[in-house]
């Protein structure tokens, strides 16, 4: 709680403090009210602030020239003490009511243009949110698109859920390590991998499951190609190497053969 003897006073402080609620008397010397008001307004940081304007004029034009001001509401003089508690219980319930909206709008335009999918489910797995991203995944317009249906319905209908056991459990218990939604590999499509991964936050007396799916497709398909690499390698070694092994073992056994051991050298380098 501060106070301001005038209007530039009552500015510089406000840029200082950056208060919830601003109570602003309409008869001030020098700059009056509405001149403070309007300065406000101007203001990026204070433009949201809500401006309660204390006043001893009662006609319609002066409350008109307040509201276009800027003033979020009035009160009349003389004040009384409990009139000005519950304006400004008002005032600030729906400032914060403002500011979340404000907030949630901002979140969801940052979400929309993410690369991942995000989701919010209930306790049972009912999707109450997904993200522009994770509707493309699941195959849906929005997540009021399909008000009924689970994460888990969504998700089996177009995927092989990876590890089949840890999914056969879920969401009665959380994903643990690595889990999977696999698209598997068609005659027109490549596969597809998406990872998941989850985190379980209480809300109130509730508790809500947010997901997060990750396109893994790329380093999936780098590991099985390495995998497959190392297996055609191994194999493409192993066999002349089992003849080299075998040709040694025969000019062990006859060391004095020089005829056989020209023979085998020939056939190791030839086979190499």
């Amino acid at each position: 709680l501060d106070f301001a003897i005038d209007g530039p006073t009552g500015i510089a402080k406000a840029k200082a403090i950056a208060p919830d609620i601003i109570l602003l008397d309409l008869m001030m010397p020098g700059m009056d009210g509405y001149a403070v008001c309007t300065h406000l307004r101007s203001d990026e940081l204070l433009a949201e602030v809500p401006i309660l304007m204390i006043t001893a004029f009662s006609d319609r034009k002066s409350r008109l020239q307040g509201l276009n001001a800027g003033a979020d509401d009035f009160l009349a003089k003389p004040i009384d003490g409990l009139d000005l508690l519950a304006r400004l219980r008002t005032i600030a319930r729906l400032n914060r009511y403002r500011r979340l909206q404000a907030e949630r709008t901002r979140l969801r335009w940052v979400l929309d243009r993410a690369l991942h999918g995000y989701l919010v489910l209930d306790g049972a797995g009912k999707l109450l949110y997904a993200n522009t991203p994770a509707c493309r995944f699941l195959g849906i317009e929005a997540a009021d698109a399909a008000p009924d249906a689970s994460f888990g319905t969504l998700a089996a209908s177009i995927y092989h859920l990876e590890p089949a056991a840890t999914w056969a459990t879920w969401p009665a218990k959380p994903l643990h390590d690595a889990c999977y939604l696999v698209r598997p590999e068609t005659a027109t499509a490549p596969a597809f991998w998406l990872n998941v991964s989850e985190q379980r936050l209480p809300v109130g007396d509730t508790l809500q499951i947010l997901l997060l799916l990750q396109d893994v497709t790329e380093m999936m398909t780098t590991w099985r190609d390495i995998r497959s690499f190392r297996t055609v390698l191994s194999h493409k070694l192993r066999t002349p190497l089992n003849a080299v092994v075998g040709l040694l073992a025969l000019l062990q056994d006859y060391p004095d053969d020089a005829t056989l051991a020209e023979a085998l050298l020939k056939q190791v380098f030839r086979d190499v």
